[in-house]
């Protein structure tokens, strides 16, 4: 349908998906162009699995992941996220969050990859020429994060918060490469490398 999401979860309303869903081997194209309104995936206390996917063209978020507490904020494996007015992939309120293998955040009008939330997180992406900025992470726990963060408009990598974080970065362009803020962060072990 026109100006919806494309695969929705929400845990409040009865009708559609309540609990959680894998998507595997799929392209979800949003169609913006003809959209006024719309994200690939927007899961609302839902868990939602990603292998292999190709999300592009979405008025709104590529993957909009929101207050999923348990079983994992989200998982992503092979994912890209290309060409969505917001941010490629926004997760709020999390107990974990997954992605690992080749995942590519490219040209969306927001963040590439934008986490706000609690929990351990182990995050492997690339995020590149992304209008709002690249890599972004706040209030989140543990985390262990490789970035490879390329000409993004504002900051490549912004990380504010937390604790206990491992993080193999490599940055060009941008214009901060690496951003670390915030007086209660401890424990960071950080290697930057500007290619």
């Amino acid at each position: 349908g026109a100006n919806c999401d494309i695969i929705k979860g929400d845990f409040a309303t009865s009708g559609i998906i309540r609990t959680g869903f894998i998507l595997k081997n799929v392209e979800l194209d949003g169609t913006k162009a003809t959209n006024a309104s719309g994200s690939g995936v927007n899961s609302y206390k839902v868990w939602a699995y990603l292998y292999d996917v190709y999300i592009h063209d979405c008025k709104e978020y590529g993957v909009s992941s929101l207050n999923v507490t348990a079983d994992g904020g989200g998982h992503g494996t092979n994912v890209i996220v290309r060409l969505c007015d917001l941010d490629g992939v926004k997760i709020t309120g999390t107990s974990g969050v997954f992605w690992s293998g080749s995942n590519w955040m490219n040209s969306n009008g927001g963040w590439g990859f934008n986490i706000d939330g609690y929990g351990d997180h182990w995050i492997s992406l690339c995020v590149e020429s992304n209008s709002g900025g690249g890599f972004r992470k706040y209030n989140a726990g543990g985390c262990l994060i490789d970035i490879f963060a390329i000409n993004n408009s504002g900051n490549n990598v912004d990380i504010g918060g937390g604790h206990r974080d491992m993080m193999k970065i490599k940055t060009r362009g941008g214009t901060v490469g690496l951003l670390l803020f915030n007086a209660g962060m401890n424990d960071i072990c950080v290697e930057i490398q500007d290619i």
